[in-house]
């Protein structure tokens, strides 16, 4: 399958955070590469690492946005959207 990019936003600390961290493991896409930022941290890391450019929390909630070929889907903050999001085409 495609490669897919995992960009998180959030707290590392929040339960909350920490669920959607989980779902992305948990979703065994070998080819994946996954990003986290905390919301303190802006456009220094940005620069650094270009998927997080722009992302942001959700109503003061963790996101995590998925995307393939360059191409981002809109943000989830559950792990049960984030679990659905990865699963593969056709399932």
């Amino acid at each position: 399958g495609a490669a897919v990019e995992i960009a998180l936003v959030g707290d590392p600390a929040a339960p909350a955070t920490r669920a959607l961290i989980a779902a992305a493991w948990a979703a065994h896409r070998p080819a994946a590469v996954l990003a986290l930022r905390a919301p303190e941290h802006g456009a220094a890391l940005d620069t650094l690492i270009p998927l997080l450019a722009g992302k942001m929390e959700v109503g003061g909630l963790p996101a995590a946005y998925v995307c393939r070929h360059f191409t981002c889907e809109a943000p989830v903050t559950s792990a049960e959207e984030l679990t659905a999001a990865l699963a593969p085409p056709g399932r």
